[in-house]
């Protein structure tokens, strides 16, 4: 009898602690969404100290979380992630100035907790995306306005941002709350998708309005920045998420209709990019620096500064410099020429290879081969098509601008990459499946 009794009493108490670990996960779970909302919200308004204490404040709960519940399983990309790290840690032991290496090894990790956060939300409960994605939007169509109001009430504006030679008098660079004009186009290259992918995707007028005014606020703003980076990067998301719509399965749209967008996607680019080169000078002349050379002083100092990264790279070529541009302003200074100063060594594959060295930037195209796989198979046999195509042509727009800029390394635009990443998480079925 007694032993019945204490079988019994410790079934109980099994399952009392195990709806305490339920309702423990669920308030986890809520409190993770909302601060992941409060950050991707506030994205293009967040200072150095404000990214922080958010840091703190996600950090706090993934470790939390972590704790009660430890992952399961590891996939492909996020152990060519971890890899990655490893190598970072590494390239942080050899590097010349290990201090300063050091802080970028920290923002790296920073970076990683949020996209570890993403990932765990997402699995528990996929709704949680929509909800992120319209916090993304919202901050967007904030930053936009801000933006655009700046064409009517210029600022000064600073001379580095082009070559006045490029740009005809009385056009004017908008910038937003980011300082920057080409920093506020790389935080619009990756929405661009996102934005159509929610047109599609939300149910109710409101939520439709919502994303297309989101859209086309971003597509306004990214022409007025005339970041020659960020009009190839947009034009790249956009072709490839138009192409994607032939690939994924059947999204809501007939083959027909698929025909009918792609011909009206075509004839609207072309016609665009004919009456903006022949009848809006400023972009005109932001078009033709594309392709002045050294004759753009723009184009001139990045290949001064291209060309001190390489030897900085022959110098170090297995793991670099290590992580952060902290640690790349220290030691680029003992390479560079007179009067060319530079942060970073605007591209992202030389800014890899000089912080991480030849290692780093192979982790790196594994982690990037790995996830567009993962992403390509949900294209084709998952629910979630849409929304990993948006991701995936964020991405690719994101690449192609950073092939003469490093925009991607700055928290607003990484921070939303990792948001992508994340969405090739998903994978529930029809049934399971929420929407907002």
């Amino acid at each position: 009898m007694t032993q019945g009794r204490s079988k019994k009493s410790f079934l109980f108490r099994y399952q009392g602690l195990k709806e305490l670990l339920i309702d423990k996960e669920e308030k986890l779970k809520f409190w993770a969404g909302f601060s992941l909302i409060l950050l991707l919200s506030s994205l293009p308004f967040l200072a150095r100290a404000g990214f922080g204490i958010m840091m703190v404040l996600i950090g706090l709960i993934w470790i939390v979380w972590l704790r009660l519940s430890p992952p399961k399983k590891i996939g492909k990309t996020d152990s060519w992630i971890f890899i990655f790290l490893v190598l970072s840690l590494l390239s942080v032991c050899f590097s010349p100035v290990p201090f300063l290496a050091s802080k970028g090894l920290i923002k790296l990790l920073a970076y990683l907790i949020i996209y570890s956060l993403f990932r765990k939300l997402f699995h528990l409960e996929s709704r949680w995306w929509d909800r992120l994605l319209a916090a993304l939007l919202f901050g967007e169509i904030f930053a936009c306005v801000v933006g655009l109001r700046q064409i009517y009430n210029p600022l000064q504006q600073i001379n580095s941002w082009s070559d006045q030679a490029f740009l005809s008098e009385g056009a004017f660079r908008i910038y937003g709350s980011f300082g920057n004009p080409n920093l506020f186009a790389g935080y619009l290259v990756p929405v661009l998708p996102l934005s159509i992918v929610a047109i599609f995707r939300w149910t109710g007028v409101g939520g439709k309005l919502f994303a297309f005014v989101s859209f086309i606020l971003g597509i306004f703003s990214i022409i007025f920045t005339y970041s020659r980076g960020g009009w190839l990067g947009s034009f790249a998301a956009l072709f490839v998420f138009l192409a994607g719509l032939f690939f994924c399965r059947p999204i809501a749209f007939t083959l027909n209709n698929k025909r009918i967008l792609s011909i009206l996607f075509v004839f609207i680019v072309a016609t665009s990019l004919v009456f903006l080169h022949h009848y809006i000078e400023p972009i005109r002349f932001r078009l033709l620096s594309i392709i002045a050379g050294r004759d753009d002083s723009s184009n001139n100092f990045r290949i001064n500064v291209w060309s001190v990264v390489i030897e900085m790279i022959r110098d170090r070529p297995l793991l670099g410099i290590g992580p952060g541009n902290s640690a790349f302003i220290s030691v680029y200074t003992s390479y560079q020429k007179a009067t060319f100063n530079a942060l970073s060594a605007y591209s992202v594959p030389l800014e890899i290879l000089v912080e991480n060295g030849f290692l780093g930037f192979c982790a790196i195209l594994q982690i990037v081969t790995s996830a567009f796989k993962e992403c390509l198979n949900k294209m084709l046999f998952s629910s979630w098509a849409l929304p990993c195509l948006g991701a995936l042509s964020s991405i690719v727009g994101l690449i192609v601008m950073g092939f003469t800029d490093t925009v991607f390394f700055r928290p607003a635009v990484q921070i939303v990459v990792f948001f992508c990443l994340a969405t090739f998480s998903l994978d529930l079925p029809d049934s399971v499946e929420t929407k907002e």
